[in-house]
């Protein structure tokens, strides 16, 4: 598992660096779903602990911009696009 990268992380990140990060997340993309679905879900679990914020809610509060999207919290949001695209890639399999 690559681990959250934020945008800005991606985008400061040399061309070769920047593959690299590139490939690991669609590496993870494609490992088993299962397991990468409890693990995503974990991971969006520590963002909600740490925001006392459950994920629903900081979307709407980003999509409204009561909250600022930091790295932070665009990692969050990274890792919810990948479950949710893990979790469709289970329902088609």
């Amino acid at each position: 598992m690559s681990g959250p990268i934020s945008l800005s992380r991606l985008k400061s990140a040399p061309p070769g660096k920047r593959e690299e990060l590139l490939t690991g997340l669609v590496s993870d993309s494609r490992g088993p779903a299962n397991d990468h679905v409890d693990s995503l879900t974990a991971r969006i679990a520590e963002y909600e602990r740490r925001y006392a914020l459950p994920s629903l809610e900081m979307v709407e509060r980003v999509s409204n911009g009561d909250l600022e999207e930091t790295a932070d919290i665009g990692s969050w949001l990274m890792l919810l696009k990948v479950r949710k695209r893990a979790r469709d890639y289970q329902r088609r399999g």
